[in-house]
């Protein structure tokens, strides 16, 4: 590509080194096309570069070609770009696309040819990815771009059956996927083969099996049949890239190979039909026998880390993820044993065969669990005793898991670890104890609660989810009734019990109290009330001073009354007290949130309670239990209707103000708030009968001097006066008590004690 700069057309000046020139003078695209009869293919390279040199010196291109121009400074100042770098770049890349135009088609073809054909092969993901892109680059630098979804299908289609799982994933995605988001799905594939390989190639449990059949290939690294070890005339077909002629899997032995007898050690029979086999006193000739393969076709049994051995026996079990059954070199070690009639024989690492003579069951003791193993076969000369990871695992209902340097063994369900043992030698030795003693000799209870309490999991998490996740004190009765130590062990958190149980927690007591009037007040709306009172009102709001506990009641017809009553409330409590609201407390219901600018334009804090926790805000929760309980006694003792609850919750929110408080010590506040006693003696039964003085209102001489009145309503405004009927409010008239048993259910259910007295002139207040 062309790389040194030019000038603009609007300037003239040195280009390179030194010679003059201008945009004008420089050919377009088209002419210099003109002048190029002959294209570039694979066979006219010396005639195509005769051609372009002349016309690159005949146009002084020279210093764009050998790079002696020198590109000026991309920007005169910040934000303002250099006129001459402009010119110079626009002049390089019409020279640039000038010699790319003079490609022949048949280039172009190639090119693409090249971008189908790449294959993956023995490449690297990176380097095959490269190879794809440059292809791609190269086309779309002389003007024949390849579209993405080209790239990705000529991308997939060179991979090898390797990538076959990836590529079916990314073929069957309905959303369209971006080139670099599949780059990367390649290259995870990738390294993840090749740990696979590596872990394959280190596992110390390869072994070959008769009947295995895997990926191997043959010569170098192709499948088939092929190279014999120690010319044995065993063929092999199984897993890994082959080195020479396969090797891996399946082994078929000669027919001429004749077996030896595992019992005399000679050749020409086995030891099912060994004359020795029932002589007592033969030994045999152990040390000298080779374990042969059995020739037909036998079912083989592979055993991965297994070998024939000589050697004293290792009574330690080894998991084995390869074996397809557990087995065991020691009779001794199997229970309900049975004699062996099947013809299938173990294929140890060494590719021999051997024997099995009994089947058998096993009972492994770890720490805290017992395993069961069943269908064991007892291998006599087998180095070591095999535990087949996948049987075990369906057998226990369980999982294993294995690390680099232990493994541990977990509950299929619940994961909770059962058993965990440690890596030596190269192998998971699977840690065993001491065997049981049967249940046969245990003759009582006492004796059974010892052994079971050797064999149980003796933690209370184990317990707590055996006894369905019951409480902890029920869970250390049970271990202690089953003669299992409990001892002393820390509460733990059961995510299952948090699921199903969750409670919650209990509110603490506040431990502030304010300590002066108005510094802190609770309120809270109570309703809406089924009944309508005669006011009209179906809610009511409380104010309740945290330092008195002094509370005002207001009746609301509707909830967006509560904001004009606050305002009105707080202009009165801080003209009579002389101080200032400090702070406010409610719950977050939507009435109060109205509250908030108001609030924060009078400097006043504003305290929410969280939601669905009304105990926060607990104080003036009590204190509405408080006022309606007392407001429906008073209701009840009056025999009076539901619709006059108004004045009863508000007589009940009087008397509770004047009621020794036990919180305040026995003081009442009303004490706490005004520092003087209220009279008690003034105080009236709600609803019971009154008789105003009316005779200076009368028009003449025969009029009644009074009128029978319910006493319904107590309000206090500087000093304790009661009064009733609204020429009572009005200050026109005088009130005088009459002391009565008459109930107002009475007077209108009954006939009257004096016939003066009308139920039409019964005034409720």
């Amino acid at each position: 590509m062309a790389s040194t700069p030019t000038q603009s057309s609007s300037s003239s000046g040195s280009i390179g080194s030194g010679q003059s020139s201008t945009m004008a003078s420089i050919p377009s695209y088209q002419m210099l096309n003109h002048t190029l009869p002959v294209k570039l293919d694979r066979t006219n390279y010396i005639l195509w570069r005769s051609q372009i040199d002349n016309v690159i010196f005949a146009n002084g291109f020279e210093d764009f070609i050998d790079g002696t121009s020198i590109c000026q400074e991309k920007d005169l100042s910040p934000g303002v770009m250099n006129p001459a770098f402009v010119a110079w770049r626009r002049q390089d890349r019409t020279i640039l696309s000038w010699i790319y135009s003079s490609l022949t088609p048949a280039r172009i073809m190639q090119l693409r040819l090249e971008l189908q054909s790449t294959k993956k092969g023995s490449m690297s993901m990176i380097d095959y990815i490269m190879k794809i892109k440059g292809a791609a680059d190269n086309l779309a630098a002389i003007g024949e771009p390849v579209s993405e979804q080209d790239q990705v299908m000529n991308l997939l289609g060179g991979l090898g059956s390797d990538y076959n799982a990836v590529v079916t994933a990314i073929n069957i995605r309905d959303d369209k996927i971006s080139l670099e988001a599949i780059h990367s799905m390649l290259l995870a594939f990738e390294h993840r083969l090749e740990q696979q390989s590596s872990i394959e190639q280190m596992s110390a449990n390869y072994a070959s099996s008769s009947n295995n059949r895997g990926g191997g290939r043959k010569f170098n690294g192709g499948r088939g049949q092929g190279y014999s070890p120690n010319n044995n005339n065993y063929t092999y077909r199984g897993r890994g890239r082959g080195g020479r002629n396969g090797q891996g899997g399946r082994q078929n032995s000669s027919p001429s190979e004749k077996p030896q007898c595992q019992l005399c050690g000679k050749f020409g029979h086995t030891a099912q039909i060994c004359y020795h086999r029932f002589d007592i006193s033969f030994q045999g000739g152990q040390t000298t026998i080779s374990h042969s393969l059995n020739n037909g076709n036998q079912n083989n049994i592979p055993a991965m880390v297994a070998s024939a051995s000589n050697n004293p026996a290792d009574e330690s079990w080894y998991l084995d993820s390869g074996a397809s059954h557990h087995l065991t070199q020691n009779l001794g070690n199997l229970t309900n044993t049975s004699p062996y009639t099947g013809t299938d024989k173990v294929t140890i690492g060494n590719g021999k065969h051997l024997s099995i003579s009994n089947i058998g069951s096993k009972q492994l003791h770890s720490h805290t669990h017992s395993f069961r193993l069943k269908k064991v076969f007892h291998v006599p000369f087998i180095s070591a005793n095999l535990i087949s990871v996948a049987k075990f695992c369906s057998e226990n209902n369980a999982l294993i898991e294995f690390h680099s340097n232990a493994f541990f063994v977990k509950d299929l369900h619940t994961k909770m670890v059962l058993a965990q043992g440690k890596l030596e030698n190269g192998l998971y030795k699977f840690p065993v104890f001491s065997n049981l003693k049967p249940y046969s000799s245990i003759n009582n209870a006492s004796a059974f609660h010892s052994q079971f309490s050797s064999t149980v999991e003796n933690k209370a998490e184990l317990w707590h989810n055996r006894l369905g996740h019951a409480s902890f004190d029920i869970v250390s009765k049970v271990m202690n009734t089953c003669n299992v130590a409990s001892g002393k062990y820390k509460s733990f958190v059961c995510s299952d019990c948090q699921l199903a149980k969750s409670h919650r927690l209990p509110t603490q007591l506040s431990n502030f109290h304010a300590s002066k009037p108005l510094e802190l007040v609770y309120t809270d709306i109570w309703g809406p009330a089924s009944i309508k009172s005669t006011s009209g009102a179906r809610y009511f709001i409380l104010f309740v001073d945290d330092y008195s506990r002094y509370t005002w009641f207001y009746s609301l017809q509707t909830k967006d009354q509560a904001l004009p009553i606050f305002k009105r409330f707080k202009l009165q409590m801080e003209n009579q007290f002389d101080t200032k609201i400090k702070c406010l407390q409610s719950d977050n219901g939507g009435e109060f949130r109205s509250f908030t600018s108001f609030l924060q334009a009078v400097g006043i804090a504003h305290r929410f309670s969280c939601p669905y926790n009304s105990a926060q805000n607990g104080r003036v929760e009590r204190k509405h239990r408080h006022v309606v309980e007392t407001g429906l006694a008073l209701l009840s003792h009056a025999s009076l209707p539901m619709k006059y609850w108004h004045y009863a919750f508000q007589t009940a929110t009087f008397l509770i103000n004047r009621m020794p408080s036990k919180v305040l010590e026995y003081d009442s506040p009303y004490f706490t708030l005004f520092r003087r006693h209220p009279d008690y003696k003034s105080f009236r039964v709600f609803g019971c009968l009154c008789y105003p003085f009316i005779r200076p209102y009368n028009t003449h001489k025969l009029q009644y001097r009074s009128v029978q009145c319910l006493f319904l309503r107590t309000k206090h405004i500087e000093i304790d006066l009661h009064f009733i009927r609204d020429q009572v409010m009005r200050g026109k008239i005088q009130l005088q008590f009459v002391p009565t048993e008459e109930q107002p259910a009475d007077l209108l259910t009954k006939h009257l004690t004096s016939s003066r007295f009308l139920s039409s002139n019964l005034s409720f207040v």
